[in-house]
């Protein structure tokens, strides 16, 4: 099909979404991955006293932090491939 409508996939994937590690690593976080409930790991996103939690196959970002909590909306749905998670950009604008 991409093929077809003249464009590359691979490469449009590449501009849709990063790596999560990657990205929250250069912000300074801590990350891990919370495979507690298998069918649906949470990526997390620690640094000080706020926490990141971005669901996979959901477009929300939780964040926590000792005074606050709050779900937020991104364009993209996160995507877990059973080792990495990858992001929309549009996580980072939101994230401090």
């Amino acid at each position: 099909m991409a093929k077809f409508m003249s464009f590359d996939l691979g490469q449009m994937t590449n501009k849709l979404y990063i790596n999560a590690k990657d990205a929250f690593v250069k912000k300074g976080f801590k990350t891990t991955i919370d495979v507690t409930d298998a069918n649906n790991p949470v990526f997390l996103a620690e640094k000080e006293s706020q926490r990141i939690e971005l669901p996979a196959n959901k477009n929300i970002v939780i964040q926590k932090s000792s005074k606050s909590l709050t779900h937020k909306e991104v364009k993209g749905i996160h995507v877990c491939n059973g080792k990495e998670f990858h992001i929309n950009e549009s996580v980072l604008k939101i994230v401090k």
